[in-house]
């Protein structure tokens, strides 16, 4: 044993054993919690690790062989005597406890111990380098492998913003709505507050990258009418490409709007194809069946343009506000892409119209941008086309074909929007309404098409503390479908098993299958 290494034994000893102090199991076993414990499960994690990509990808020979010249090393006596590598950590600090007990002196004690160090650190460096050829040999399918844990993770966090409740799927497909607003406003505020005090002590770089401040991440309600795992879902080839994700934007706004709701939604599936319709930039103030037409066109041409080479798969369509009363009109004019409807989402997107405004000065601006801009598509959206309800544009809608061709229809809505009236959002029937019976029938109609277990209603609670005209006005709720990062990476990865189930295990398995191809 060298010098400098007698030097170190000795002051190690002189720190673990005292003069007054005894050997003894207890600590012994103190001494291997704190020197051994940590470097045995890091040990076991790269061994784990290494077999789990072994198993998962089944690397060549030649990343084999890597690993018997990397591990073909003469054990030491003190690893002979511990045992610990292959061992789990209770049975190594059993044996490791044992040994040194045996030894019955503190400087073999310390020197076993400095020994025992060295052969794990050995071991790990050993574990660490094939692990790395491991990383070289098969990239693409850690990559893969590391985002579909780092999804289903993302997905786990988020489940804690999120309530779900099961209904009665007898009452479907019409049912009277009961205080649901007032309801959620008030759990949002406990959810909020029991959040808040589970990271009162701070939170890691990782949930900051994820949520930003604690306390504005909105809370979810979610009402479903069964809970039904869809089976994935996936082309004959094995392949993900050919999946379209269309954004139509609201009233007033332009495909520039849509892009944030896009951009997440292409960091969580970088294989889609996606289109922001732009065809009704110009002009949102016109008749809803001409920019239903135009954005059939435009999908059609985009369809025919882009997908020529990579055949559709399945379409999603996401609209805001007036840009879910677009899709739904333009529907039957992609009756040809019938079989390919995967999802339809809106958001605070007034599916029976605004007949029954929330707020009154939303509907007296409303009024005024009518008469001031000769607004067709506010009067269609507000019923007032036709003296006859039955007669009215959004009536019609509800009698047309469309939304049945989906798997999913989610109806995202806000208890905190005032611009869009909350119920008609939910596509539900409350008090106020019964009495109309021809509005009735209108829900009635629509929600008939869709399937039970198709129906997902989420409600957002937003927590909004800046003060502008638009939060003043009921506005800003409506705006944060749009501009809340949070929320829609939410939605993203929150949902993927369910509305967008095709996508769940997307990168990873497209990276095993060319991967695996390749070798």
């Amino acid at each position: 044993m060298l010098v400098k290494d007698v030097e170190f034994s000795e002051t190690l000893e002189s720190l673990l054993f005292p003069p007054s102090s005894k050997i003894n199991e207890d600590r012994i076993q103190r001494i291997y919690d704190i020197f051994i414990k940590n470097l045995v499960s890091t040990s076991h994690l790269f061994n784990k690790r290494t077999e789990n990509i072994k198993k998962k990808f089944k690397p060549t020979a030649e990343c084999e062989e890597a690993k018997t010249d990397s591990t073909s090393t003469e054990e030491t006596k003190e690893e002979k005597a511990s045992g610990i590598i292959a061992e789990t950590n209770e049975e190594s600090k059993k044996k490791w406890a044992s040994h040194a007990l045996s030894l019955n002196s503190p400087f073999e004690i310390t020197t076993s111990l400095k020994n025992t160090i060295h052969s794990i650190s050995k071991t790990i460096q050993e574990q660490w380098k094939e692990y790395l050829d491991l990383v070289m040999l098969v990239p693409h399918q850690l990559a893969g492998m590391l985002l579909e844990n780092f999804n289903k993770t993302r997905a786990h966090t988020f489940k804690q913003f999120v309530r779900q409740v099961q209904m009665n799927a007898v009452a479907f497909p019409f049912m009277a709505a009961h205080n649901v607003a007032s309801e959620h406003q008030s759990l949002a505020k406990v959810v909020r507050s029991e959040i808040t005090t589970k990271f009162a002590y701070g939170y890691s770089i990782k949930e900051l990258s994820m949520f930003g401040k604690i306390d504005e991440v909105p809370v979810l309600f979610e009402e479903v009418f069964t809970r039904s795992e869809l089976p994935l879902v996936k082309s004959d080839s094995g392949k993900y490409e050919g999946n379209l994700f269309i954004f139509v934007h609201g009233f007033q706004a332009t495909s520039l709007n849509m892009r944030t709701m896009k951009n997440v939604m292409l960091l969580r599936f970088p294989e889609i194809q996606t289109l922001c319709a732009s065809s009704n930039d110009e002009d949102t103030e016109g008749n809803i069946e001409t920019m239903a037409g135009n954005l059939a066109n435009e999908i059609s041409t985009h369809i025919k343009k882009w997908l020529a080479d990579t055949p559709l798969h399945k379409i999603f369509f996401f609209g805001h506000s007036l840009g879910g009363i677009i899709i739904r009109a333009a529907l039957p004019r992609l009756g040809k892409y019938k079989d390919k409807m995967q999802t339809f989402i809106t958001f605070s997107t007034p599916h029976l119209g605004c007949l029954y405004q929330s707020s009154k000065l939303i509907g007296a601006g409303m009024w005024l941008l009518k008469k001031w801009n000769t607004s067709k598509s506010l009067e269609q959206l507000e019923m007032s086309d036709s003296k006859t309800l039955t007669e009215t544009f959004m009536y019609k809608l509800s009698l047309m074909e469309g939304l049945g061709w989906f798997k999913n229809v989610v109806l995202v809505s806000s208890f905190l929007d005032q611009y869009s009236p909350y119920e008609s959002a939910r596509i539900e029937i409350g008090k106020k309404h019964e009495s109309n019976a021809e509005y009735v029938r209108m829900a009635n109609n629509i929600l008939s098409q869709i399937k039970a277990q198709a129906l997902h209603r989420i409600d957002v609670g937003f927590n909004i503390k800046k003060s502008t005209i638009n939060s003043f006005i009921g506005r800003e709720a409506h705006l944060q479908f749009l501009e809340n990062e949070t929320l829609l990476k939410l939605l993203a990865y929150r949902y993927a098993s369910t509305f967008l189930n095709c996508w769940i295990y997307l990168l990873s398995l497209i990276h095993i299958c060319r991967c695996r191809r390749a070798i």
